[in-house]
């Protein structure tokens, strides 16, 4: 049980979970863009784009970045 403990807080791998109306990221490296229709992060070598209308930023930390909206794409570039 402390093991899984360990593994959840020590978790590095990125991580993208789409519902209905929001988008959750974990362990990405920069937030380069924020805007209502744009989002755009680093992630090692690659950049992940997140197009859509009424884009909100609900959680913002270090690592993780919780938008609402609608989204109509994501692209890893």
């Amino acid at each position: 049980m402390i093991k899984d403990l360990r593994d959840y807080i020590d978790d590095k791998k990125f991580r993208l979970t789409l519902t209905d109306d929001k988008l959750h990221l974990v362990n990405y490296d920069k937030v380069v863009t924020i805007d209502s229709t744009y989002v755009s992060l680093l992630l090692e070598k690659k950049v992940i784009m997140i197009k859509g209308e009424k884009l909100t930023v609900l959680k913002l930390l270090e690592k993780e970045l919780l938008l609402s909206g609608i989204i109509s794409s994501i692209t890893f570039a």
